[in-house]
């Protein structure tokens, strides 16, 4: 039987892109990440896959599609996927540290 502990603490972080890293795990067609984005990460392009999460801590800035939405820690988000829902984030001020559970 597999274990259903994942221990984020020996898992290595992959570096997506100036300033924003992550944790990842794959089990039966899904992924749990945690990411961390920083105050000096962005990306240029517009992301339009559906992200289903939790802010752990900071502050997250989200542009959908021109409408921006502040999420502080404790707040969950629901984005739904396509180019109606295209989006881009930002942290505000510090890092901010968030789970993300997709389909793979």
């Amino acid at each position: 039987m597999d274990s259903i502990r994942i221990n984020f603490d020996q898992i290595e972080w992959d570096y997506k892109s100036a300033g924003m890293r992550v944790k990842r795990v794959v089990r039966d067609g899904k992924q749990l990440r945690l990411v961390e984005i920083g105050p000096d990460a962005g990306d240029a392009n517009w992301c339009e896959e559906g992200h289903v999460g939790y802010v752990l801590e900071g502050e997250l800035e989200t542009n959908i599609n021109g409408s921006v939405e502040r999420l502080t820690a404790g707040d969950g988000l629901f984005i739904r996927g396509g180019k109606e829902y295209r989006h881009k984030s930002k942290a505000v001020g510090s890092l901010v540290r968030l789970f993300l559970f997709d389909e793979v």
